[in-house]
């Protein structure tokens, strides 16, 4: 790759989208298809598209040297409203016709945006690597992980996919989300004085700084043809519900409270020494995100935190019209 390629970032009016967008406009013919959801991009040096991925053809691919797949309707079953919208088959559908598109059209590297949430429930607190079995307890999770073995199934001479499943991402965005675990304690701690706790919180996530997903991304379209196939964990590290809110308190001022319970179990640790040794090591740490949100949210730069545009649920129950419901 060099400067001036061009480069298609499916999801790029997203909350990872429109950061990465701003990293590479300088350097990239950067253009963004979004099934617009989120406001368009008006920025110069961006190309915005309107579209749904399973609606690509290959003849809208000619040109590009790459293709950074973030879309993904993330609905967790935890959450239990959704369920009506069959998001996982769109999923899926969309990323096949991404993989088909790009071999035909020519597209060498293609960055594919997984989780660590396909990891599933990992009862002890010792980090898993890339090569131990996955077991998503979420049907999101599940896709993903179904997408990741098409990918490497399809990974050849002329298709070269890389696959890296971030942590939960943390960290100030043009599009930004609230109902991420650092980003959510930073809006309380703003809001209310509070840094909010349910449950026990000794369920375990792994962390990364959305600059630092950023950086992978890039890392990964150079590396491409060399990386084809690997699947990457990236993470700044791993940590507990209760020492994030530690955290967030330390940096926010604001006590930590606990309360009710929690129906997510979801709890993992990451192993990220593969990563660290072939394509990166994330460098932002968590009490340097909460600062950046915190700042932003001091500025001023969000003038509702409560708009359903900041929550990827209460959205897609707005632009749906549907009432929430349990299946």
């Amino acid at each position: 790759m060099k400067r001036g390629d061009s480069i298609l970032v499916v999801g790029g009016r997203g909350y990872i989208g429109r950061r990465l967008i701003d990293w590479w406009k300088a350097r990239y013919r950067v253009v963004s298809l979004d099934i617009g959801w989120n406001p368009p991009i008006s920025q110069a040096g961006v190309e915005d598209w309107t579209g749904d991925m399973r609606d690509v053809g290959s003849e809208d691919l000619s040109g590009f040297v790459g293709v950074v797949c973030l879309a993904s309707t993330a609905m967790p079953d935890h959450d239990r409203r959704l369920r009506f919208y069959d998001a996982y088959v769109a999923n899926l559908e969309g990323a096949l016709n991404l993989v088909r598109c790009c071999k035909e059209s020519g597209v060498r590297r293609m960055v594919f945006a997984s989780t660590t949430s396909v990891l599933g429930y990992v009862a002890r607190r010792e980090p898993v690597d890339e090569s131990s079995i996955p077991e998503p307890d979420e049907r999101y999770g599940e896709v993903k992980l179904m997408i990741e073995s098409i990918l490497r199934r399809e990974a050849c001479g002329y298709f070269n996919p890389v696959i890296l499943r971030q942590g939960t991402v943390f960290g100030w965005s043009p599009k930004m989300r609230f109902d991420l675990v650092v980003n959510a304690m930073c809006k309380t701690a703003y809001q209310e004085g509070k840094v909010f706790v349910y449950g026990s919180g000794d369920r375990v996530r792994p962390l990364v700084y959305i600059g630092d997903v950023c950086q992978a991304y890039e890392i990964a379209l150079h590396r491409a043809p060399r990386l084809s196939g690997e699947v990457f964990h990236l993470a700044y590290g791993n940590y507990t519900i209760a020492e994030i809110a530690s955290i967030v308190s330390k940096v926010s001022g604001s006590p930590v409270v606990q309360v009710g319970e929690s129906s997510d179990r979801r709890s993992y640790c990451a192993d990220t020494s593969k990563a660290s040794n072939l394509l990166y090591t994330p460098v932002v740490s968590v009490e340097d995100g909460a600062r950046e949100v915190l700042q932003n949210l001091r500025e001023g730069r969000i003038k509702d935190p409560e708009s359903v545009t900041l929550y990827n649920s209460k959205l897609l129950v707005d632009l749906l019209g549907k009432e929430v419901q349990d299946a």
